[in-house]
């Protein structure tokens, strides 16, 4: 028993180190560097979420993309539109995106930008895009439009996505994917690859 003691205290303090390990690296990191302080006053001028909740954002040039679990968006002058789970505003005016308008049946998680920028990858419970079935995973174009290419989909959940050059990673609590190249899984997430999608 005191073995047993011991090898899960030590398991446990290495988990504790690998995270601290991880963290103090995202903390460190060049990619995190602010030019001034923050202002003392929070902006004004940004869409805001009137119900739900907003679970992620990217951004892509000078527009930012919000996705979550709501319905309602209040705009800059006070009127309120329907735009369900996901939209995009310009990061300079604070103007919410008409151009944007998907139609998403279900919440959206997880956002991911391609590394040359040209793409944004999207994850989530939503089963249609704007109508056509597209369960959980998409690929959006720089602006905006869905790109057809991606022709996956997990059968449950997909909580969070990344990207890189040639790889695709997600995790959730699906059991299988179907369009993509499955490398290797593990219990309740699995690593997809496809070049074709992550560098075209």
């Amino acid at each position: 028993m005191r073995k047993a003691n011991r090898w899960i205290l030590g398991l446990l303090a290495l988990s504790i180190g690998v995270l601290v390990a991880v963290l103090s690296v995202n903390a460190s990191g060049a990619a995190v560097t602010h030019g001034q302080l923050v202002d003392d006053e929070a902006r004004r001028d940004l869409p805001v979420v009137l119900d739900g909740e907003v679970l992620a954002h990217a951004q892509i040039g000078d527009r930012i993309f919000v996705g979550g679990e709501f319905q309602q968006v209040r705009l800059q002058n006070g009127s309120v539109v329907t735009q369900p789970n996901i939209f995009a505003y310009n990061i300079n005016t604070g103007a919410f995106d008409f151009g944007f308008r998907p139609d998403v049946n279900n919440d959206v998680r997880d956002l991911a930008v391609s590394p040359n920028g040209d793409a944004l990858y999207v994850a989530g419970r939503f089963t249609r895009w704007n109508g056509a079935v597209q369960n959980r995973v998409t690929k959006l174009n720089a602006n905006g439009t869905r790109d057809t290419s991606l022709n996956a989909g997990a059968t449950a959940v997909v909580r969070s996505i990344a990207v890189t050059n040639d790889r695709v990673f997600m995790a959730g609590n699906f059991t299988s994917v179907t369009g993509l190249r499955v490398l290797a899984s593990l219990p309740s997430i699995v690593l997809q690859a496809r070049r074709t999608l992550a560098s075209s």
